[in-house]
């Protein structure tokens, strides 16, 4: 489109210095340890790893997290799963 100008450019860090009231995020995945009884808050990566472990090669919970946390998130419930991986349709928990 003439006269129209993109600019585009990567962040590193958070893109806010304030806590925004809706920086919840929920994941769930394996985990190396940890409860699997329900819902754990997390703050940081630094207490993920305190009580789930660190990064494992069957799931990417951990990527999420790590991404979450450097984009600025604050509080993370997770959800600690065991077995086999299911799929994305198998809703007859």
């Amino acid at each position: 489109m003439p006269g129209v100008v993109v600019t585009t450019g990567a962040v590193a860090g958070p893109s806010s210095p304030t806590r925004a009231p809706s920086s919840t995020y929920f994941a769930v995945g394996q985990a190396e340890r940890g409860s699997t009884l329900g819902a754990v808050l997390v703050n940081s990566l630094a207490e993920f790893n305190d009580k789930f472990g660190g990064r494992t090669t069957y799931s990417a919970m951990y990527d999420d997290l790590v991404t979450y946390f450097q984009e600025g998130g604050t509080r993370a419930y997770v959800v600690r799963t065991v077995g086999g991986a299911l799929s994305l349709f198998d809703f007859s928990l």
